[in-house]
């Protein structure tokens, strides 16, 4: 087993001599110097796991020189010493991040027993940042959290489509997470050491918003009184994400869309083009298709902007996702300084079933509230707002199912999927867990159009859906 390194920091050398030879028979692999500027030097490389500093050092003060060693990447631990020692000294020492603090004169055996529980105390720190990394090497999305199948697609898309520089759309519902995806997809692009411009489409008027996009010259309208850099021209060579591109009026689409063709803009006012360089990432609530069929979103547009698309899923579809959210929601943040709160099965199922119609976002606040009112940092049923436990009783017509066959049950569950996701067979497909063919021959077999629901008929009985349906 290689010995354990301990650089000694002391500024008189019969000492310092003593502490080598000392601790070199307690089995340390040891080196010396003088003063902090020195020990700084030496532990640079990382490969200094434990450094004993005396506090009465020439030049950089002692705890100067604790405060830059704890401040370093990796830091090594540091147990100081002093002749002088005191309480205001050993409390000054822990204040600075020592590991401990030990006066002199040494008890050797005891010294060493500390530098050994130092030691141990770097290797552990160490290894939880190798895990760490390793963690984020396997997982670089770690604020993308599930494990649902909607969900390992969309994150097998952002492993595609970010080393990229072609344009991204993202549809989703609100409170889906679209600009976590945005991010993720810049965070890890060519482009990612430049900062990510985003601009919310549906927060400006139409005037404003192409003022903000291209920006505009003096006097260029009333209220112009200088030169305004647009951020086609601010986010060049980066990326910029237009978020709720589907407000965007037609005659800004046409403006953007011929200076992402071109690759050239004017200011508002100017008759100068400027070349711009840059990424596209857009999102929408909206159904974009659906905005072009009905003449509210250019065509051209979408295919230019749509280069790639994902789809967010809403919650009410990952309801297996729900418990690893919660527990996400509740370990990244420390609601009004509170510790953790603890939830019991009961008060997670009901949270399992409720549809979430503000999706993520939504829990996310429901969470950050119970935090804050619940009794004993316990979240139970009874902690739950009147809405979550109304949708956690049973339905009725959920009974009208007991007494079918099974391939009745399932019929249904099938039409009323379909149903849901507007009779898109891909996607119900994949949420019913079966590939695309499969329902068709199911389809078939009971007698349904494949062009549609039969005439009439409903997914009867209905209910509310469930998280994970």
């Amino acid at each position: 087993m290689e010995p354990s390194k301990v650089l000694v920091v002391h500024p008189e050398s019969g000492i310092r001599a003593l502490l080598v030879r000392m601790l070199s028979s307690f089995g340390y692999a040891t080196k010396s110097v003088t003063t902090g500027e020195e020990a700084i030097e030496e532990t640079a490389s990382g490969e200094i796991p434990v450094v004993l500093l005396d506090l009465d050092l020439p030049g950089m003060s002692g705890p100067e020189t604790l405060r830059a060693l704890r401040a370093m990447a990796p830091a090594p631990e540091v147990v100081v010493t002093t002749g002088r020692g005191t309480v205001d000294s050993a409390a000054d020492a822990a204040r600075y991040g020592a590991f401990d603090f030990v006066p002199q004169p040494f008890d050797f055996k005891d010294l060493s027993q500390i530098l050994r529980a130092a030691y141990d105390q770097t290797l552990r720190h160490r290894q939880a940042q190798h895990i760490k990394a390793a963690l984020k090497a396997h997982d670089p999305f770690p604020d993308i959290v599930g494990k649902s199948t909607g969900i390992k697609r969309v994150l097998a898309l952002i492993h595609k489509a970010a080393p990229t520089h072609s344009p991204v759309l993202i549809q989703g519902e609100s409170g889906t997470g679209k600009e976590l995806v945005a991010r993720a997809l810049h965070a890890h692009s060519p482009r990612a050491k430049l900062p990510l411009t985003i601009l919310d489409c549906g927060a400006l008027q139409d005037t404003l918003l192409e003022s903000e996009l291209f920006g505009h010259e003096r006097g260029a309208f009333t209220g112009a009184h200088g030169l305004k850099h647009g951020l086609f021209e601010t986010a060049n060579e980066g990326t910029l994400f237009l978020d709720e591109i589907g407000e965007m009026s037609p005659a800004t689409q046409v403006k953007v869309l011929r200076a992402l063709q071109s690759g050239e803009f004017r200011r508002i006012g100017s008759n100068r083009q400027i070349r711009a360089d840059l990424r596209i990432i857009a999102a929408t609530n909206k159904d974009l298709r659906e905005e072009v069929k009905r003449g509210r979103f250019r065509e051209d547009l979408y295919y230019r902007i749509a280069v790639i698309e994902i789809h967010m899923p809403p919650l009410r579809e990952r309801g297996e996702d729900i418990p690893l959210l919660v527990e996400h929601f509740l370990h990244t943040n420390a609601y009004g300084g509170r510790q953790r709160l603890q939830v019991t099965t009961e008060a997670l199922n009901c949270l399992m079933t409720y549809p979430w119609p503000g999706n993520i976002r939504e829990l996310r606040n429901c969470i950050e509230r119970l935090s804050v009112l619940a009794e004993n940092q316990v979240l139970t049923v009874e902690s739950l707002p009147p809405s979550i436990l109304k949708s956690a009783q049973p339905k009725e017509s959920s009974d009208a199912l007991a007494d079918l066959p099974l391939e009745e049950v399932e019929r249904l569950h099938i039409l009323r999927t379909l149903e849901r996701h507007r009779w898109n067979k891909k996607r119900a497909a994949t949420i019913l867990g079966i590939d695309t063919k499969t329902l068709y021959n199911k389809l078939r077999r009971y007698g349904v159009p494949l062009g549609g629901r039969p005439d009439g008929e409903r997914p009867a009985p209905s209910r509310e859906p469930r998280a994970g349906d």
